[in-house]
């Protein structure tokens, strides 16, 4: 009998340079917040110095990329400061400011190695990457960033939009995972059958407040932010691309995936409605997955929605928001009917509160609809 040998998968693992503004530097981003809305872990969650996140150079275009939190304040760094690209000084630059998230765009027509930024006596520098579109180009992708989700939510994650949502190749970014290394994040995805490639990003950064007020995100620049990375770089010539959390799995009807519905789409975008699923379960939280969600609230109003994008498509210029098109008025219109995802509430790492267990007085109903996991 001939042993069935499975197809390697290419994988790689990388981390964002970064650009922090030093320590002993007595320049800081302003809070983005007024004081009633700050709680008493605010500054320690807010990014106050982190410039930028990434550069990554464009070929097509010829352009150097920078990814940055909102600049506030910082932003007289860019405007009035000197930008260097292996010591070639490069004057043209853009500032686009977007929702939760900035970036400059400087035109070099040439491949640098190091950008060098000079501002009064401020000196700051980082590398340039290459875009990584290469990898994933023509593929269809799943992009999400997460912080210690255990490794088994994430296979059995990576397992279900793999095998039942036709899932070709993972972009991961980790947060700074203090619970496991970036290797291991990698060695779990590289045993998903069926995943043809994917790269973990290590990108350690702070994440942002969750502030008071009915703006309570603003302050949460990174996660909007490396969305738009992987928009602008990584996946931007992928078939499509599915934005979608370890605690959401998306589930669709008609015999075809979310990709087919996406691909299909006049404008190349579907938005997707999504629901609560809860474990009514004994087991310590540590223990529950997916497939132990087996309860719904019959009187559920609904989880706030995701997507699934061609990024190259007729949208292409709309930035990547965690709920759908920045700035896009007819988002309303692009919800699929024959799409939705469950979001799965105790696999958390309770980082917003205690999710450990179902909330007591709702109306659990057990669901026979459930796809499970393949696992």
């Amino acid at each position: 009998l001939k042993t069935a040998q499975r197809k390697t998968v290419t994988a790689k693992i990388e981390q964002l340079a970064g650009c922090v503004i030093p320590q002993a530097v007595p320049l800081e981003r302003e809070r983005i917040h007024a004081v009633p809305d700050r709680n008493e872990n605010y500054d320690e969650l807010y990014d106050f110095k982190t410039l930028f996140y990434d550069a990554f150079y464009n070929p097509s275009r010829g352009t150097v990329t920078l990814i940055a939190p909102k600049l506030l304040n910082l932003q007289k760094i860019i405007s009035s400061g000197t930008f260097q690209f292996d010591d070639v000084t490069v004057s043209r630059k853009r500032l686009r400011k977007a929702v939760g998230f900035d970036r400059v765009v400087l035109r070099t027509g040439f491949r640098p190695q190091v950008m060098r930024l000079n501002w009064q006596d401020l000196e700051l520098s980082m590398p340039v990457r290459d875009d990584g579109a290469k990898q994933f180009g023509g593929l269809n992708c799943m992009v999400t960033v997460s912080r210690n989700n255990r490794l088994q939510w994430i296979e059995d994650w990576a397992a279900h939009h793999v095998h039942r949502q036709g899932v070709e190749a993972i972009l991961f970014f980790d947060n700074g995972s203090d619970a496991y290394s970036p290797a291991d994040i990698a060695g779990t995805l590289s045993g998903i059958d069926g995943l043809k490639t994917f790269k973990v990003v290590s990108a350690p950064f702070r994440y942002g407040p969750h502030a008071l007020g009915k703006r309570w995100a603003r302050g949460k620049f990174l996660q909007t932010a490396l969305f738009n990375l992987a928009r602008l770089s990584y996946l931007r010539e992928s078939a499509a691309t599915l934005i979608v959390d370890i605690d959401e799995l998306v589930q669709t009807t008609g015999g075809k995936t979310v990709f087919d519905y996406t691909l299909g789409s006049l404008l190349g975008y579907v938005r997707i409605k999504g629901r609560h699923r809860y474990a009514i379960s004994t087991k310590r939280q540590d223990a529950i997955r997916h497939k132990d969600h087996l309860h719904i609230d019959a009187d559920d109003r609904g989880k706030p929605p995701k997507f699934c994008i061609v990024p190259s498509g007729p949208l292409r210029f709309f930035d990547w928001t965690v709920h759908g098109l920045g700035m896009y008025p007819f988002g309303r219109f692009s919800f699929h009917r024959c799409v939705g995802f469950d979001h799965f509430c105790q696999i958390s790492t309770n980082w917003r509160g205690d999710r450990s267990r179902p909330a007591s007085g709702r109306n659990y109903v057990e669901d026979k609809f459930f796809s499970g996991s393949d696992r």
